[in-house]
């Protein structure tokens, strides 16, 4: 990675955790690494070349670089924005009769928070829910508040995301990442104290009340507003 320490966006608590939870898996980890080249190095494999002149053998190199939508097809339409096309809480674009999902759709945010793209495939099924509804019966119905979710199960763990995950200094609420039982979480902030999504370890139960609240209230809670500390033994 060329970052100094594995995904930092999640603040150093989390970040701390899932490079040990790859280590102690066996994992190598390369940090604040700089990629100079990559080329054959016999047969199958390849050969990666850092900027400090470490060469890396492999039989396959991955190369994760994010993505970009692909708009550049929509040019001229009035259709897309800055990053991606965006949309209404019904999917609608800036023509109504077009309407759009998935990667490159921006939806809004919980509380008219900006919009963002959320490239997973459940929240491609749940806005297609709405899209269907307003294509049947028109966007006269309240389509509700759309979370960001997504999860990922890595050496026997279960890692799940709720709403807005990105730290900000002083801005993190992570006082119960180092329980007993294996769960925990960390919950973020925005500026005004209000907690706007959470990372959750083994703790389904904490990651649906989150996204429960963010749902229904359509706009973030105070940090005391509901608990979600492990229920005790």
């Amino acid at each position: 990675s060329r970052e100094p320490a594995l995904l930092p966006q999640f603040g150093p608590d989390v970040s701390s955790y899932l490079a040990r939870l790859h280590r102690d898996a066996g994992v190598r980890l390369l940090l604040d690494a700089h990629v100079r080249s990559v080329g054959p190095a016999g047969g199958d494999a390849a050969s990666v070349v850092l900027a400090d002149g470490t060469a890396l053998d492999a039989d396959v190199v991955v190369v994760g670089i994010g993505g970009v939508p692909n708009v550049e097809w929509l040019a001229g339409s009035g259709l897309a924005g800055p990053d991606g096309v965006p949309v209404s809480p019904h999917g609608q674009t800036a023509d109504p009769a077009v309407l759009a999902l998935g990667d490159v759709a921006a939806w809004p945010g919980p509380a008219g928070r900006g919009r963002r793209r959320s490239e997973h495939w459940s929240h491609a099924v749940e806005q297609a829910k709405t899209v269907a509804r307003v294509l049947v019966e028109g966007a006269s119905f309240d389509p509700g508040t759309f979370v960001p979710y997504a999860w990922s199960d890595q050496y026997g763990r279960k890692l799940q995301t709720v709403g807005e995950v990105t730290a900000r200094p002083g801005r993190i609420v992570s006082d119960n990442w180092h329980p007993t039982d294996g769960r925990r979480h960390c919950l973020y902030l925005d500026d005004r104290g209000e907690v706007v999504g959470g990372l959750f370890v083994d703790d389904p139960r904490g990651a649906g009340q989150l996204r429960r609240a963010l749902q229904r209230a359509g706009a973030p809670s105070g940090p005391g507003a509901h608990d979600l500390r492990p229920a005790p033994a």
